[in-house]
């Protein structure tokens, strides 16, 4: 239980026990500002509303500059998938090694990774990709309308590792409108690749989409599948990310979490902290774990 650190990104507010994040820490960027063509059920393109935008890899350095006088030490670079559900990251290298040669720690969200994406990660030496595993078709369908399967997004994971990508796989359970459906299959793909790190966050219903009147997935499923992740990475770096239920469902996540030992707890309730109070508090966003250590954090 004191392994498990806590980590508190400026993407929202927290000001829990005497800790308070600064909002700048660690920024969101959107390549595609408010722009999505798929317009996935789960999110409408809601989620990059609270992102900065950074459409044109031009003003990388001016952008790098900003960052810094903010205070930021690093940045989740995502935006919104086209419809062949890769985000449209080509031309981005170099714009994303400035970000790197500022002293900026860079995690790429990509959706699915083809090869020459990759390579330029590569060559831009990002800290991490976060790529989406998806274990069940009808999953896929449905939620992101795309005529892909999971064999898809193992080939995605194959293609990072491929390239000498670092990966911090993100597995949501429940995102099927709430529905369990895949998720041991997609945690299953993270184990055979023999991946050091799994982010699980939980589906939660956003106003003005789809889904908005859906519930999230039965607690006792969740925590199922927490202990199956335990069990297929037995070692493992493994993270319940910042997308999850509030309130006592959310509680009960991060108490099970603690229990299995997991690695890192983004935004704990006061109840964990008080839990947990030998945990450390890291200003970045923990698909970078361990990795997020170094240049312009506190």
């Amino acid at each position: 239980m004191n392994n498990t650190a806590f980590y508190i990104p400026g993407g929202k507010h927290y000001d829990i026990e005497g800790v308070r994040n600064q909002p700048h820490s660690f920024v969101s960027l959107s390549i595609t500002g408010r722009r999505c063509a798929l317009l996935c059920r789960h999110c409408g393109g809601k989620m990059l509303r609270s992102m900065e935008p950074f459409e044109d890899p031009s003003q990388a350095e001016a952008l790098a500059a900003s960052l810094q006088e903010r205070g930021c030490g690093g940045v989740l670079v995502s935006g919104g998938a086209g419809p062949d559900g890769q985000v449209p990251l080509k031309g981005y290298g170099e714009a994303l090694k400035t970000l790197k040669e500022a002293g900026l720690k860079v995690i790429v969200h990509t959706g699915i990774l083809a090869p020459d994406t990759a390579a330029e990660l590569a060559q831009a030496r990002v800290d991490a990709v976060a790529l989406d595993l998806i274990g069940a078709t009808e999953t896929i369908r449905e939620v992101y309308r795309l005529n892909l399967t999971p064999s898809d997004y193992r080939r995605s994971l194959e293609v990072a590792l491929n390239a000498g990508l670092a990966v911090s796989p993100h597995v949501v359970l429940g995102l099927e409108g709430g529905v369990l459906r895949g998720e041991e299959a997609a945690i299953a793909m993270a184990a055979e690749a023999a991946l050091e790190k799994l982010v699980l966050v939980v589906f939660t219903p956003l106003a003005g989409t789809d889904y908005a009147l859906s519930s999230p997935p039965p607690l006792t499923g969740v925590q199922k599948l927490f202990h199956y992740a335990r069990e297929k990475l037995p070692t493992g770096q493994i993270y319940l990310g910042c997308a999850r239920p509030r309130g006592e469902y959310g509680r009960a996540l991060e108490e099970t979490a603690l229990s299995l030992g997991f690695s890192g707890v983004a935004f704990p309730s006061a109840e964990t902290v008080r839990t947990a109070q030998t945990c450390g508090f890291h200003s970045w966003c923990c698909g970078l774990g361990e990795a997020g250590k170094g240049e312009g954090h506190g």
